[in-house]
């Protein structure tokens, strides 16, 4: 884990917003959908860490979306999947 900050890293991508929308809509209908049972399951963050995480490399593979391509003035590839990435995430 590095100990300074590299401001050149991207950190609000498309990744992150898709990813995290749709983790935090999973997160809310599996906790709606157990709301009333006594012995309701619960996701840790953990969970979120460790699911997200090969699904932003995924989304940087430059075999599904080549890099530098845009949509509507939004770079959809920026680059490699950053650990700051992975923190907006979660």
């Amino acid at each position: 884990m590095p100990s300074n900050d590299d401001p050149s890293l991207p950190t609000l991508t498309i990744r992150v917003i898709l990813i995290g929308s749709f983790f935090c809509l999973l997160g809310a209908s599996a906790s709606q959908v157990f709301y009333f049972k006594s012995n309701a399951p619960s996701f840790s963050s953990y969970f979120v860490i460790l699911a997200t995480y090969p699904l932003g490399h995924l989304m940087a593979n430059e075999r599904f979306i080549s890099k530098g391509k845009r949509l509507w003035g939004i770079n959809l590839n920026p680059g490699a999947f950053s650990i700051k990435e992975a923190i907006l995430i979660r």
